[in-house]
This record gives C-alpha cells, structure tokens and sequence, in this order.
C-alpha cells in the first residue's frame, strides 16, 4: 500500500511575516510563545536578527488572528511576505 504523507511546506498552511521589535531570544521565546497560543498553529519559529517569523498551520486561519496576538504580545507585524 502507498504511504499517505501530507506536505508540510505547502504554501497555504505556512506564514511568513517580518515582525517589529524582537531585539533577543527572549523576544523569540514571546513571540514564539504568543503564536502557539493561537488556535490552528502547530508551530512557530521566530529569529530576532532577521525579524522573520514563520508558522505552520494545522487548518487555515485568518492573518488577523496572527496579527492580533504578536500585536497584543508587543511585537506588531510588519508585512505578510
């Protein structure tokens, strides 16, 4: 029997953002934290020096609900790239 495996990298389960003021890896930590809390995240990886953060989905959210949550964290998003 074929193994069913599903693609992680698909475009539409990932964001990429650059995200404003992560300055350390505490910053990291928050942001990374924050972005778990959020509902159809299963994971989140954040980098202070770049200022990216990207996220993997479990089901489609709306870039609001990521918005609204680094934004309540203290650290707003720039851009969707």
């Amino acid at each position: 029997a074929a193994v069913q495996t599903a693609s992680v990298s698909d475009d539409s389960m990932t964001k990429t953002m650059k995200v404003k003021g992560m300055m350390c890896n505490h910053c990291e930590k928050r942001v990374t934290d924050a972005l778990m809390a959020v509902e159809g995240v299963s994971s989140a990886r954040a980098d202070f020096k770049s200022g990216l953060v990207t996220v993997t989905l479990s089901q489609q959210i709306e870039n609001e609900a990521v918005k609204q949550a680094l934004k309540d964290a203290g650290y707003p998003v720039k851009k969707f790239i």
